[in-house]
């Protein structure tokens, strides 16, 4: 968690021009899986100019840059910013929300194979 605050206090997201949905700001929490592998917690902190996420089971952290807004989709890039032996930096990013209230992240590699995917609830 410590790391998760130093993030927020050193890094600001990059304004992407259109606002966040309402209904997917603030924190979420859940978990994530490589795809065939391991699984690992999520803290993330979705706002309407980005996002900040720590992985505190991995000992890696980034921020979020929000590329595109659909009504149904958002998507971007995920950037370091620690654990660069422990993660993939520049992995793109795609956020649903589910039927349930829940969201739903995809990671994606440079030729859009899905890499790892989680499952998130509002803390």
């Amino acid at each position: 968690m410590r790391v998760l605050a130093l993030i927020l206090s050193l890094v600001a997201a990059p304004a992407w021009g259109q606002s966040l949905a309402a209904s997917l700001s603030g924190d979420w929490v859940g978990e994530g899986q490589q795809v065939g592998g391991d699984v690992w917690d999520i803290l993330l902190h979705l706002h309407a100019d980005g996002a900040v996420v720590d992985f505190p089971d991995i000992g890696c952290a980034a921020w979020w840059e929000f590329t595109e807004q659909r009504a149904d989709q958002v998507s971007g890039v995920e950037h370091l910013a620690a654990g660069y032996d422990l993660c993939i930096d520049q992995s793109g990013i795609r956020l649903n929300a589910d039927a349930k209230g829940g969201l739903r992240v995809t990671w994606t590699d440079p030729a859009g194979a899905v890499i790892a995917t989680a499952a998130l609830d509002r803390r």
